[in-house]
């Protein structure tokens, strides 16, 4: 006679659930353990970024300011995310800020780009990131409906484990910043390549200070792929350490993100 028969269904109902309860344990233990449940920190941020408007807000003083109502990374989920650290961490009033600054390597004729540096302030109020600040220069990209569209559909977004990758097609409203859009917010690209069907702008950045070797990888960096000619971008692609972001057009004309946390990757 098989076990099952031998049993109430209600015992067999109770049973079940014990099993359950001590694999979710065991897996909540080893989470704690190994990653910090980094990986359950990030999906509740998606979540939370799928809806933008209940769980953030945006003000520009003078550049993007971004808090979080509801608060859930912690201070090394950036580390495991980029695989860097901040290059400056102050407290203030109760709040750890740490400034992640990334200096841009200069056009190879020499010629003085209109914005030399990129930096990131992060915000930590007992040990959850509460706000994240940008230059003034990043107002125009960073404004409150290129946010809420960006990450509209996020929550949905398939997950790839075994890649730590995620993904998803963007607002069709979404506004892709064009060519004038990137060169106010970053000056002049570090080199550009063009060919008969495409203008490629690569930007690289590394924390300071810069060597005086050449920088074969650089901490961050960013490829913009324009038509040959024109504003449209085709594709995006961001590496910052570990972390790539990747911008692409479809052939439905639907642009589509994947973002994705493993190797370094060169440009």
């Amino acid at each position: 006679m098989h076990f099952r028969t031998m049993m109430t269904e209600t015992e067999f109902r109770s049973r079940r659930r014990a099993r359950l309860r001590w694999t979710l344990l065991g897996l909540t233990l080893l989470c704690s353990l190994s990653f910090g449940c980094v990986y359950l920190r990030l999906l509740q941020l998606r979540k939370q970024l799928a809806d933008f408007d209940a769980n953030f807000t945006l003000i520009h003083s003078p550049g993007a300011y971004l808090t979080a109502k509801n608060p859930v990374l912690k201070p090394r989920d950036l580390v495991w995310l980029t695989g860097l650290d901040s290059v400056q961490t102050e407290s203030t009033d109760g709040k750890e800020v740490s400034t992640f600054r990334f200096l841009k390597i200069d056009p190879p004729d020499g010629d003085l780009p209109r914005h030399s540096a990129a930096w990131m302030k992060a915000g930590f109020v007992k040990g959850k990131l509460q706000s994240i600040e940008f230059p003034e220069t990043f107002n125009e990209t960073f404004n409150h409906e290129v946010l809420r569209r960006a990450f509209h559909g996020a929550e949905s977004g398939e997950v790839d484990e075994s890649e730590k990758a995620t993904g998803w097609a963007l607002h069709k409203d979404l506004v892709i910043p064009d060519r004038p859009k990137i060169h106010r917010l970053f000056g002049l690209p570090s080199s550009t390549t063009t060919d008969r069907e495409f203008d490629e702008l690569l930007y690289l950045f590394h924390r300071p200070p810069i060597p005086k070797s050449e920088i074969e990888k650089p901490d961050m960096w960013f490829r913009f792929i324009y038509d040959r000619g024109g504003d449209k971008m085709i594709r995006a692609h961001v590496q910052v350490g570990w972390l790539q972001i990747v911008v692409s057009k479809g052939d439905d004309d639907q642009y589509r993100v994947r973002i994705r946390r493993g190797k370094y990757e060169s440009p």
